[in-house]
């Protein structure tokens, strides 16, 4: 079993410490949800694993004993002698098939029984090979056999050869692998020391160094009057599982609603984040219902994948390192707050300036009759062409540029038009009292 390789270095050994896999690993110990990983044989697929720690890092049997590794370079983890398993010298196959063969003859016909030996001539042989109608009697020089301990005593297991005859106390040992149907013998075969590994309290604190903290994350959240749950699998509108890292829910009832508000991934990979990585985030959202998603990375994003997130409104964050995780989070809830807070003023002021509008144009209505009415709900049909819709509301909230300044360029036209029409109806509205004052 060859270790983890600590020769890249510090800065290399970090990188390990990023992915999602170790992040599981550590968070499980820190916690101390597991205190150690055993190693069990699987009948099924004939190979020794590690089924905990497997659960924990989505990794198949051989990488998941080097992420161990690893954490034993680091101290954190402890590791001690805990079983051997033999291996095909071929294919490295643990699907091996155990064959005895005679020591005089080698022939693989034997069968094997309890023994007894007479102690006073030393013959052995099965235990059936004594009984007769009188009791116990050797077969060799016919004496009676009384007491255990004095006339005979019990040998464990013999073994007799059907080809020789012979009878024998041990046999030779011989494999033959169901993978690639070879035969060697037991000396000739590989011999893996599988590890029980256990967590190492003293380097508790150490391990806060390599986390993400999810308290600061989760206390961050609670302060906006949300509810967060990491590591989350939901159902989408799909019927299929969605698998997220963080999912945060209004603190009001909204899990037990399943109301989703926003959801989070941290791509925790060596490499800057990629458009199918914002693709697969998107698909999340759109499969949860949920309008707000932060993505946070470690190493950047590619140009387009940065294009992609600012299309649909997914808020990426670049961060330093792990420890910088939580506070670029609270950034990108900042951002979302502050989008969301424009928004609705954007949203008062409209109805506040719609409603001085309709009033303006009540009066104005009353003094000049049925004519300017007509005139009016003319101009109301021309400024409905240029009114947002819902979409493009949304649009502006969630950062999709072009509609964006679509939306920009009809609040000024539609703007400037109010003003000029409220203007004309105040000029009026002193001549529209006159006239109801005659």
């Amino acid at each position: 079993m060859s270790r983890a390789n600590p020769d890249s270095g510090p800065v290399s050994r970090i990188k390990y410490f990023e992915t999602p896999a170790i992040q599981r690993l550590l968070r499980r110990v820190k916690e101390g949800t597991v205190t150690e990983y055993r190693p069990y044989f699987d009948a099924e697929t004939l190979t020794v694993q590690y089924t905990d720690a497997q659960l924990a890092t989505e990794l198949d049997s051989e990488q998941t004993r080097l992420a161990l590794e690893l954490l034993v370079d680091e101290g954190i983890l402890n590791r001690e002698p805990a079983e051997s398993y033999y291996s095909c010298p071929y294919c490295s196959s643990k699907n091996l098939q155990a064959r005895a063969r005679c020591r005089a003859c080698e022939s693989e016909s034997i069968l094997n029984s309890k023994g007894f030996q007479h102690l006073h001539c030393g013959y052995k042989d099965f235990e059936s090979a004594f009984v007769t109608d009188r009791g116990l009697v050797c077969p060799k020089c016919k004496e009676s056999m009384k007491a255990l301990g004095v006339d005979y005593r019990k040998i464990g297991v013999l073994y007799r050869c059907m080809e020789c005859g012979k009878v024998d106390d041990d046999v030779l040992l011989h494999f033959a692998c169901n993978s690639c149907r070879r035969r060697f013998k037991q000396g000739d075969a590989k011999m893996e020391l599988y590890y029980v590994y256990r967590f190492n309290p003293d380097t508790k604190e150490r391990i806060e160094k390599y986390l993400v903290n999810h308290e600061a994350i989760r206390d961050a959240l609670e302060d906006r009057g949300y509810s967060a749950g990491f590591e989350q699998t939901i159902t989408g509108r799909s019927g299929l599982p969605v698998t997220v890292d963080l999912a945060a829910w209004p603190s009001d009832g909204g899990r037990d609603k399943g109301k989703i508000e926003l959801i989070s991934d941290f791509a925790m990979t060596a490499a800057p984040l990629d458009v199918d990585t914002v693709r697969l985030f998107i698909s999340k959202m759109d499969d949860l219902e949920v309008k707000k998603g932060v993505i946070l990375t470690l190493h950047g994003a590619t140009e387009q994948a940065q294009k992609l997130a600012e299309f649909r409104g997914v808020i990426v964050r670049d961060c330093s390192g792990i420890p910088s995780i939580p506070e670029q989070f609270e950034s990108a809830l900042d951002e979302i707050f502050r989008q969301e807070t424009k928004l609705s003023g954007m949203a008062v002021g409209a109805s506040a300036q719609r409603a001085a509008i309709q009033q303006a144009e009540t009066s104005g209505d009353k003094a000049e009759g049925g004519a300017t009415r007509r005139g009016e709900e003319a101009d109301k049909e021309a400024d409905k062409e240029n009114e947002p819709d819902q979409d493009t509301l949304l649009a502006l909230m969630y950062g999709k540029q072009e509609q964006t300044l679509k939306l920009i360029k009809q609040i000024s036209q539609r703007t400037r038009s109010d003003f000029k029409r409220l203007e004309e109806l105040l000029k009026k509205l002193p001549e529209a009292e006159d006239a109801q004052e005659r």
